[in-house]
């Protein structure tokens, strides 16, 4: 639930913000990459912030309408904070993205992962003997956290280099002003079709938490039983899927800003070469990454999970997923840097639908 409110309020954001920042930085108009990127901080913040006290104040409706699971609603109220800094660090950073910077981009996303995961033991830890929804409430605390970590440490970064920023402003050609009207209708028609596909994805994600747990509770499981069957799919198996798919992001979230770069310069050989380049590399990290997580399935759930290594099977057989997954996300990012913006959510909803 959290993943879905989130992909509708904020993942389209990046690629947005990195698309049209490196169009405006491409021609030399830097102003103009400035403004997107304040009239977007605004824009984007108010939206996190009406999806973040929804899911604050609908946590109970939530927990026990939908998703058919009371013991959630600590875990969502936690967690709904992070919609707001999520968005403000979106914004940011598809601004520094769009300016070909990622050196800064990657610290922060190191820095969130380490306090996500200190902190994640940390409080559970301090919550030992509580009831296990009150100790997911806390782990997931660690999340929200984590994610104003990661936009502080952001803001601090901008506001340091702030004068260098103004330098080049007033350094770059006079370029006609858009309006902030005019920059707002952009950043949703550009916002919408790439959060489309995340959208799509995010959905089919909460229609299994939501259909496997009360099928299982159908054939007898109680929710307890049902929550830990579904643990192994979505906590296990497709967390392990998952690592290929972060390893290779850099390519998909480079390729957004460098491919716009390309087109609006009319340089089209060197964003088709990047593309290959991207997809012959990704090849290379999903391939061996495939075999070796169904080949040592069993032995990877035994290091990771010793006192629950149940649902190697269910790796073996979706490993070679991360295959097409690993090599369709570095599509996804040149698509959308071509302005191909709805084709990726259009292959996700055929894929999820399936």
């Amino acid at each position: 639930m959290y993943a879905f409110l989130l992909a509708i309020a904020t993942l389209g954001i990046p690629n947005t913000m990195s698309k049209l920042v490196s169009e405006k930085i491409a021609v030399g108009d830097r102003k103009g990459a400035h403004k997107i990127f304040k009239t977007a901080m605004f824009l984007f913040t108010f939206i996190g912030i009406i999806f973040g006290l929804g899911m604050f104040f609908g946590a109970d409706y939530i927990s026990v309408n939908i998703l058919k699971n009371p013991g959630v609603k600590y875990t969502l109220m936690a967690l709904s904070p992070a919609i707001i800094f999520v968005a403000m660090t979106a914004t940011i950073r598809g601004y520094f993205v769009g300016m070909q910077n990622m050196e800064e981009y990657s610290k922060a996303q190191i820095l969130e992962q380490i306090v996500n995961s200190t902190f994640s033991i940390i409080f559970v830890v301090m919550l030992l003997g509580k009831t296990p929804e009150i100790m997911a409430a806390g782990s997931t605390l660690a999340t929200t956290l984590a994610t104003m970590t990661s936009f502080f440490y952001l803001l601090r970064y901008y506001r340091k280099n702030r004068k260098d920023i103004w330098a080049d402003i007033k350094a770059s050609p006079v370029v006609k002003e858009e309006s902030r009207k005019k920059i707002i209708k952009k950043l949703i028609s550009y916002v919408i079709p790439i959060s489309f596909g995340s959208v799509i994805v995010t959905l089919s994600s909460l229609v299994d938490t939501i259909t496997v747990v009360n099928c299982l509770q159908q054939y007898g499981y109680s929710l307890e039983e049902a929550n830990v069957q579904y643990g192994i799919l979505a906590g296990k198996v497709e967390t392990l899927n998952a690592l290929p798919l972060s390893i290779n992001v850099a390519f998909s979230v480079a390729l957004v800003p460098f491919v716009a770069t390309a087109i609006a310069q009319n340089r089209k050989k060197d964003a088709v070469d990047k593309i290959n380049f991207s997809i012959k590399t990704s090849g290379m990290i999903a391939l061996p990454c495939a075999i070796g997580l169904s080949l040592m399935a069993q032995p990877i759930f035994n290091m990771i999970f010793p006192n629950a290594s149940s649902g190697a099977k269910l790796l073996e057989i979706q490993a070679f997923m991360v295959i097409f997954s690993v090599i369709a996300q570095t599509l996804y990012g040149a698509l959308q840097g071509i302005g191909k913006l709805y084709v990726p959510g259009i292959c996700l909803a055929i894929r999820n639908c399936n």
